[in-house]
């Protein structure tokens, strides 16, 4: 059985944290465009930096969205104190 879920960091930053949905997907933007051209612009040094680089990425990027996912979990916790 399919069930949608709300657990995306974009979902819980625009839904839970009140952050205007525009400013979230506007962000997504920005940082994905940063990665783009970093990754153009490490590639000329070789492949070995390139991955490198986008482990660091995934690696922040796990950590923003553990991080979101905990603060909104105490936030539901608290509220149903």
């Amino acid at each position: 059985m399919l069930r949608p879920h709300r657990r995306h960091v974009s979902q819980l930053l625009a839904n839970e944290k009140g952050i205007a949905h525009w400013k979230v997907s506007v962000g997504y933007g920005l940082l994905q465009l940063f990665v783009g051209l970093a990754v153009i612009g490490i590639r000329p040094v070789g492949l070995i930096p390139v991955i490198g680089f986008l482990a660091m990425c995934f690696i922040g990027f796990s950590a923003f969205g553990f991080s979101v996912r905990r603060s909104v979990e105490r936030e539901i916790e608290r509220e149903k104190r």
